[in-house]
């Protein structure tokens, strides 16, 4: 899978790897539907309706800007580590 994202021009599709880790690859992610809403995603990541038109809009929008360039605002953290110290809050 990772070395197929590591090849694409872009990622199409619904799923949490495209917004978590595609950043990661320099690769724009069209994210299709509602499935994400509310999860907290990129400046890589566009958002369109689950119809043609919609998706062909945002084709053209990458296909324009070449690769991601800024950082993956999930890289780095670390959520085990997090739940830890928020749970030892409590308990203390």
């Amino acid at each position: 899978y990772f070395n197929a994202m590591k090849y694409s021009q872009f990622l199409l599709g619904n799923t949490s790897s495209g917004i978590i880790e595609a950043a990661s690859f320099g690769k724009y992610v069209i994210n299709v539907g509602n499935r994400q809403l509310g999860r907290v995603k990129g400046k890589n990541v566009f958002d369109c309706e689950f119809e043609s038109l919609s998706i062909q809009e945002c084709v053209k929008k990458i296909s324009i800007l070449g690769s991601y360039k800024e950082e993956n605002i999930y890289e780095g953290t670390n959520p085990a580590a997090e739940i830890m110290k928020i749970t030892k809050s409590f308990i203390q």
